[in-house]
């Protein structure tokens, strides 16, 4: 740090801001800390920034009654994804989905993330059993604890509904895909449904942290109560029945992610507190 003599440090994990409020007792110089979720632990090296970043609402109520920051030190910053404008024709889909042995004449659903029990992709499994009698069809594309996954999927006699691609550049799956679910137990402010809504799909997902800042529920997507696989399933078979709102759920998520979760927004935001500082 004194080599690089920076104006203003931004620390991203809690365990090293302690390096950055000795470089403030020594040199004056602020910083600035970026929380991730509401459960980081207060310890020792857990020092209180100059600013902090909440990107969430729920997060930015959690420093104000638990980490004692002043609302006016709390700073709303939601992450933001770049808008890639790559969005494909019908004939161009229809080409992508055969070449990747995806169904044409089903409504594909689609999950982004790491295979795990945190990303709770079993109850993504067990809500499509619920399912399995609609005209449907599950990509999940991602790396992690894959034996386990297709070891649910077979003891369910699923194989025949679920596509599975090793993680890759997600864009052409969001072109595959009708709607985007991500059902997990955990999340801070995840980038995938931004990256979906950036590429007019709607997105169902758990109602944990930053959901609601992300879903305007039946407007651009569909919120459930974490694990609760009936009413996940209940959403599923809604959207199948009217395929038809599909496009205007679209376009909201679109409108929804440029309006509020652009990379430029973000990076504006955050210049603005960043020269706060100086």
């Amino acid at each position: 740090l004194f080599k690089l003599k920076p104006d203003v440090i931004h620390a991203h994990y809690p365990v090293t801001t302690y390096l950055a409020a000795i470089y403030r007792f020594l040199t004056g110089k602020k910083f600035i800390v970026t929380h991730h979720n509401m459960k980081i632990p207060k310890h020792m090296f857990n020092r209180k920034g100059d600013y902090v970043i909440a990107i969430s609402r729920e997060l930015e109520i959690n420093l104000v009654s638990d980490y004692n920051y002043k609302k006016s030190e709390v700073k709303l910053i939601f992450n933001g994804v770049k808008d890639h404008k790559y969005t494909l024709d019908k004939d161009s889909v229809l080409n992508l989905k055969r070449i990747n042995n995806i169904p044409i004449d089903r409504v594909i659903f689609g999950f982004v993330g790491r295979i795990s029990h945190r990303k709770g992709v079993d109850i993504l499994i067990a809500a499509i059993e619920r399912c399995k009698h609609l005209k449907i069809h599950l990509i999940i594309v991602g790396d992690g604890k894959i034996d386990w996954l297709k070891n649910l999927i077979d003891a369910k006699k699923l194989s025949n509904l679920v596509t599975l691609i090793p993680f890759r550049d997600p864009r052409d799956i969001y072109n595959m895909i009708d709607v985007l679910i991500l059902p997990s137990r955990m999340e801070g402010f995840p980038l995938v449904p931004l990256e979906a809504m950036m590429m007019r799909k709607p997105v169902i997902r758990s109602n944990i942290e930053g959901a609601k800042d992300q879903i305007n529920e039946g407007e651009n997507g569909f919120l459930f109560e974490s694990e609760n696989v009936v009413q996940l399933a209940a959403i599923i078979e809604t959207i199948v029945s009217h395929p038809n709102t599909l496009k205007a759920l679209g376009e909201n998520a679109y409108k929804q992610a440029v309006n509020h979760f652009s990379e430029d927004i973000m990076v504006n935001k955050m210049l603005k507190v960043y020269n706060s500082t100086l």
